[in-house]
């Protein structure tokens, strides 16, 4: 044990792994110098100066986990003067699975940590930057009470890149200094492969680059339909780049994107393509690289929706990874901040009962973006939009000319009925 302790912090023995799908940041173990029992991380520089996103914070010292005895923040969206919401404090975050709602404190500083039953040597951190900053800096208290600067975890004080040795496939139109999605890193990906569909399932057509796949039971009109929609909604240099797409590792199959048309009539479900022969459920999704859609979405639109809802809300998840690996990694995060910013407009206040509520588009940055998109095709067709006033493609560029903005950037619109006759 190092002379200034006499006996090592608490331990958790038994930490569990990294929840599947995140990625932590992590600082490699090295000395800090003097300890302390209040160690804190802050954004140096936060994307957005009045919030902050942080989950699953975790300090390691020279014997593993350190056991905090009490959680202290900046501020969060918990405390009544930033709006008393339930389950997004400090303590929430360091002692269970939730995120904290950073918010600043009157210096404007956006920083959370734990003070500890004895002071400790931090050799290590662990979290979740959750898109918000660009810099995130390790601090501890000294013994009068000021905080002091012990390393930075994240990106560097002036702003600059700091990839760590990370390469993407394609150069981000600005610094990227967190995580991002695993589909815009070269040595997340498949090898490349050249991709031909089993004509014994599907009819198919490549629409140059695009490959379109529809199984047999729905029949060679649907082929002729699907076609017709990506032809008019994708631009051409666009679908060129999803005949490139190569899957994440993680993925079941290696690539390219692609649009795969199920039989709705007689219950096919993705497990069945020949592409994967497995017990996979679902007809209506996208799993990279495919994204699955239906018969009915071009025979009189699923339910009450629109002909092409379904379909055009889909493909933009699979556009959505497409540019993002090959045209700019930085789409992620500008979309998120897109996401954050106009994400209250789609909340509304229920006609019937008067609760409050929200529409599918405000779940979360992904869907955001795919929503947005049947609107901008002048195909959206739910009432929960209608009630935001936001249903109309002219009322999206109005309120939201950023996100349209973005998004003309890869498509066309609106899209023309007549794609769903032959």
């Amino acid at each position: 044990l190092p002379a200034s302790s006499a006996s090592p912090p608490a331990l958790s023995r038994c930490d569990p792994p990294a929840p599947m799908g995140l990625a932590p940041c992590t600082l490699a173990v090295r000395p800090s110098g003097p300890m302390s029992s209040a160690w804190r991380i802050r954004a140096a520089n936060p994307r957005d100066t009045w919030k902050w996103d942080v989950q699953g914070l975790k300090f390691y010292g020279p014997w593993g986990h350190l056991e905090p005895s009490a959680a202290i923040c900046s501020g969060s969206a918990s405390d009544d003067k930033h709006g008393g919401h339930a389950g997004y404090g400090a303590k929430e975050m360091i002692f269970g699975q939730s995120s904290w709602g950073g918010r600043p404190d009157d210096d404007g500083s956006l920083w959370v940590g734990a003070t500890f039953a004895q002071a400790v040597d931090v050799q290590k951190t662990e979290f979740e930057n959750e898109r918000k900053a660009l810099c995130v800096v390790l601090e501890k208290q000294s013994d009068g009470g000021a905080w002091e600067l012990v390393r930075t975890l994240v990106g560097s004080l002036d702003g600059t890149l700091d990839e760590e040795g990370t390469v993407f496939v394609t150069k981000p139109s600005r610094p990227i200094n967190i995580k991002v999605h695993d589909c815009s890193y070269q040595d997340q990906l498949h090898p490349a492969r050249d991709f031909q569909p089993d004509p014994d399932f599907y009819y198919s057509e490549n629409c140059e680059g695009l490959w379109v796949c529809v199984s047999k039971a729905c029949g060679p009109e649907i082929l002729e339909r699907a076609c017709k929609l990506t032809r008019a909604v994708f631009k051409p240099e666009m679908r060129e780049l999803w005949g490139k797409f190569r899957s994440p590792l993680w993925a079941k199959d290696a690539g390219p994107m692609r649009l795969v048309v199920l039989d709705n009539r007689s219950g096919e479900e993705s497990g069945i393509v020949p592409e994967l022969q497995d017990e996979s459920t679902g007809r209506n999704g996208t799993s990279c690289p495919f994204v699955f859609t239906s018969r009915e979405d071009f025979d009189g639109g699923v339910t009450s929706w629109k002909e092409g809802m379904l379909t055009v809300h889909e493909m933009t998840h699979g556009m959505d990874m497409v540019m993002r690996q090959l045209v700019d990694p930085y789409l992620e995060i500008e979309v998120a901040d897109l996401y954050d910013k106009y994400m209250p407009k789609f909340c509304y206040r229920e006609p019937s009962s008067g609760e409050d509520a929200k529409c599918y588009a405000a779940t979360n940055r992904d869907e955001f973006f795919a929503e947005c998109h049947v609107i901008l095709q002048g195909i959206m067709q739910k009432e929960e939009v209608r009630c935001c006033g936001l249903e109309q493609a002219a009322q999206l560029e109005t309120q939201l000319p950023e996100v349209v903005d973005v998004l003309r950037r890869f498509v066309n619109d609106p899209l023309d009925p007549s794609v769903f006759r032959n």
